[in-house]
């Protein structure tokens, strides 16, 4: 029975089922066209984004920097203005002998905050004077061992690569984070002492400093101030800004055990140090993983629904051929039938069907005839047993009784021999020395009627396992006798060559020829299967060769009145179409 559901199917051929197969293919295809672009869009998007946060992170440093320099600056005016001022001059020469009286130490402070009046960014500014070793702010002024805020003194000690120098820190006591500048003073024994407010600084800036992103000024061997606390603060990501500052090679990107992030970097114009904002790549990150799950949200989604497709596309395949296979049980089934290709398809396989019974019941008509024929040519086979065995007791006789007897015996024994060769054999193909033998054997037993003619053979000893078709010359042979010969010195050439992969066998004879509307006449009646007319030979010969053969073999008719005939046979040596087994088995006593 053909009638199977698809899922049927499915579940017998399983990974060999055409919906599977199908369903490979369209993902091969939608792999082979989705892969390509999808990588490209992720990684220019990837890029892109990099890019862009690389942008903004370079975009914010150097807002940060410019911002920051510019109030430098302007502190450094604001010393420079305090460094010029008399009265601080006076402050900072005074000797050691001669200390400042409480009054004078008054008005410094007022002096002080005088300087710092207008400056929101400046949280103090100190005047130590090294020679008296006193320090006056806007709020005290008194001996250096007794001021509260103290922390900025070891930087002043140490050794200045310029006139200044900058530290961040915490003001003592406080919680306050000051950037502080330390001037010296012309003869190295005092200093002004400008403590910016940081957080003031990042208010200032307008840059908005969170958990991700940290910035720092830092100078070679030396970060002079973060914004990070202290327990914040990756001790890694500095040494890695020294290290760049040092190499003088800047990374963009900077990986931090499993964390990533963008390093922007921006030169001062005026200092000796550098304004360094990280950014940890969060956003980039979650940018960035959020399109690779929509590209695998994309991908799975496509993928179902080429499943789908493909399931659908074979189920409908799959029901027509189905419906086709109906067919073979009932006809009434085309109904069913779209009219499509299918259809078109369903007919040539009802044709098929149709011809292939046509086709069986001629077959098994020919397997009877082909009984009967087996049963008459077993009957016809004990007719030349007895005809040859009948010959030779008469041969027999004729030696005994019969005087001058010896022509007798020999047209009695070569036609036993003919006898033999054309009757008492299965043989259908036979070498071409066996086909000659026979040709010698059948003109001895003419010549000893007729004395007319000759015959002459040429063929090459390489030609004498060539097949052909047993007794193909002989019908020649008895035309040209007897209806080419019928005169004086009759000649006939049997000639035999085998210029490529087709043997050729000629017989030409010297006699009245045929006339060229006879020639067309019997080349036309070899197109029929009337065996009745006129050249009954040539046609038998024709047709077995056409049988073998096919239309590679063929028979050529050249004459010329009162000059010659030449029959040319081409029998192929390769290919033949029909070939009994062992070329047939020969039969005797």
């Amino acid at each position: 029975m053909f009638k199977n559901s698809y899922f049927s199917f499915w579940r017998k051929y399983r990974f060999k089922s055409i919906a599977v197969k199908n369903s490979l293919k369209l993902f091969v295809i939608f792999l082979a066209f989705f892969t390509i672009p999808a990588f490209g869009i992720y990684t220019m998007t990837m890029n892109n984004t990099k890019k862009e946060a690389l942008e903004i992170n370079n975009e914010t440093v150097k807002k940060i920097g410019a911002t920051t320099e510019a109030l430098i600056r302007d502190t450094e005016y604001l010393t420079a203005e305090i460094m010029a001022d008399q009265d601080v001059e006076n402050y900072m020469t005074r000797g050691e002998n001669n200390p400042y009286t409480d009054e004078e130490k008054e008005e410094m402070m007022k002096k002080i905050s005088t300087f710092m009046s207008g400056k929101t960014l400046i949280h103090s500014i100190y005047l130590y004077s090294e020679i008296q070793d006193v320090l006056c702010s806007d709020t005290d002024c008194e001996a250096l061992e007794e001021f509260e805020d103290a922390s900025w003194y070891s930087a002043y000690t140490e050794e200045f690569s310029d006139s200044y120098k900058m530290i961040s820190r915490k003001i003592d006591n406080t919680a306050n984070k000051v950037f502080t500048l330390i001037k010296k003073y012309r003869n190295n024994k005092g200093a002004v002492i400008l403590n910016i407010d940081l957080l003031g600084l990042e208010k200032y800036i307008s840059v908005n400093f969170n958990e991700d992103s940290a910035f720092y000024i830092a100078e070679p061997n030396n970060i002079m101030y973060t914004n990070l606390l202290t327990k914040n603060r990756n001790k890694d990501v500095e040494k890695q800004i020294l290290k760049m500052i040092d190499d003088g090679k800047f990374e963009e990107i900077y990986k931090s055990g499993s964390q990533a992030m963008s390093i922007s970097v921006e030169k001062s114009m005026y200092y000796n140090w550098y304004y360094i904002r990280t950014m940890l790549n969060n956003n980039y990150n979650a940018v960035v993983n959020g399109l690779f799950v929509k590209l695998i949200l994309l991908f799975l989604g496509i993928m179902i629904v080429l499943i789908v497709m493909a399931v659908v596309l074979s189920m409908n395949s799959i029901s027509q051929i189905i419906n086709i296979l109906d067919l073979f049980e009932n006809r009434n089934a085309y109904k069913k039938l779209t009219e499509n290709e299918i259809s078109e398809v369903a007919n040539k396989i009802i044709y098929l069907m149709d011809d292939n019974t046509k086709l069986k019941n001629e077959i098994n008509s020919r397997n009877v005839q082909y009984e009967k024929w087996k049963m008459k040519a077993l009957q016809i086979q004990i007719t030349p047993h007895f005809l040859n065995n009948t010959l030779a007791v008469i041969n027999y006789e004729v030696i005994e009784t019969v005087e001058n007897s010896e022509n007798i015996s020999k047209m009695i024994s070569q036609l036993s021999k003919i006898l033999t060769y054309s009757l008492v054999t299965d043989k259908i193909f036979v070498p071409l020395r066996e086909e000659l033998l026979f040709i010698k054997n059948y003109v001895n037993l003419l010549s000893l009627r007729y004395d007319n003619f000759r015959v002459d053979i040429t063929a090459d000893s390489s030609l004498s396992e060539c097949m052909v078709l047993r007794m193909c010359l002989q019908p020649l042979i008895e035309n040209s006798v007897f209806h080419g010969c019928k005169k004086d010195n009759g000649r006939i050439s049997i000639k035999c060559e085998k210029p490529e992969n087709d043997l050729i066998i000629s017989v030409t004879d010297n006699g009245k020829g045929i006339e060229q509307s006879k020639i067309d006449q019997i080349t036309e009646s070899l197109k029929n299967d009337d065996m009745t007319d006129v050249s009954i030979g040539i046609k038998n010969i024709y047709k077995r060769l056409e049988a073998a053969f096919g239309q590679r073999a063929g028979i050529e008719i050249i004459s010329k009145e009162n000059l010659f005939t030449t029959i040319i046979l081409t029998i192929p040596q390769e290919n033949i179409l029909f070939m009994p087994n062992n070329f047939g088995d020969e039969t005797s006593d």
